[in-house]
């Protein structure tokens, strides 16, 4: 964790080794893998495209992991919030309005959606 940590650090300077910490308490997990866990593959086709949802700035999910993860799901629709923090649901009418849409009806936003924050971060 030590390492990790100094590495997390780089990558998300004063949140990386928090969140490093923070997975700890799996240090005394069995390393003997379950057999019934996913181990991919994980670039596959998914009977429902997958809905991805980051924010711009999120200083524990980069958005360069969100990006990543809906360019190798086929199909799958990135929406962006433009704020800071991490967490999108409940900061944003257009992020709740378009995860109701997919919840209820299977619908995507369209490509390249950004919304705003419902509420200013400073006033």
């Amino acid at each position: 964790w030590v390492q990790q940590s100094h590495r997390a650090d780089k990558s998300a300077p004063g949140f990386g080794p928090l969140w490093t910490w923070a997975s700890s308490p799996c240090a005394g997990w069995s390393k003997k893998a379950r057999a019934d866990r996913y181990a991919g593959p994980f670039d596959i086709s998914t009977a429902t495209p997958a809905l991805v949802i980051a924010n711009s700035h999120d200083p524990a999910t980069p958005i360069k992991g969100a990006r990543a993860l809906a360019h190798d799901w086929a199909g799958a629709r990135l929406l962006k919030l433009d704020t800071w923090g991490h967490g999108s649901l409940a900061s944003s009418d257009c992020v709740d309005d378009a995860y109701a849409a997919y919840l209820l009806r299977g619908e995507l936003p369209p490509v390249g959606t950004v919304c705003e924050p419902s509420h200013k971060l400073f006033k």
